[in-house]
């Protein structure tokens, strides 16, 4: 029996992840949305990589890696980035699936890690109220 997930898109089949892990969650949601991110091994790699591939016309995006500093709010399909910590040695990635910008709250929805959709709100100063998150990744 495989712990790897597999996913198959415009006829093609890519390797997600090791089963129930917040990377694989990730790379599966975004490769239904047409994009691609490299192979990593921990979370906090994701904040390392510099461009994806959209699969349709297999055109290199840039990544953009936005840190947590209250310029930007993050938009639906980033990838929250969460900082190495004793409980997160490896970090954690969780994908934003929806943004209230009227009541200041992102949604967003992970694997494994203190259940699954959570709402976290935006402090007046435009940060995202919790210190673990690093920032975000973006396709623009």
């Amino acid at each position: 029996m495989s712990f790897i997930n597999y996913i198959t898109h415009h006829g093609r089949v890519y390797p997600t992840g090791i089963r129930g892990q917040c990377v694989e969650f990730a790379r599966r949601w975004l490769i239904h949305r047409d994009i691609l991110f490299e192979n990593v091994e921990h979370a906090i790699e994701i904040w390392n990589i510099p461009s994806v591939l959209r699969l349709s016309d297999k055109q290199v995006l840039p990544f953009h890696s936005i840190p947590n500093n209250g310029l930007y709010i993050p938009t639906i399909g980033s990838l929250l980035i969460y900082r190495q910590t004793n409980e997160l040695p490896h970090g954690h990635v969780a994908v934003v699936i929806g943004v209230d910008h009227e009541k200041r709250l992102i949604h967003i929805d992970d694997r494994n890690w203190k259940g699954h959709s959570k709402i976290i709100p935006i402090l007046t100063n435009g940060q995202i109220d919790d210190p673990t998150i690093m920032g975000w990744k973006a396709v623009m």
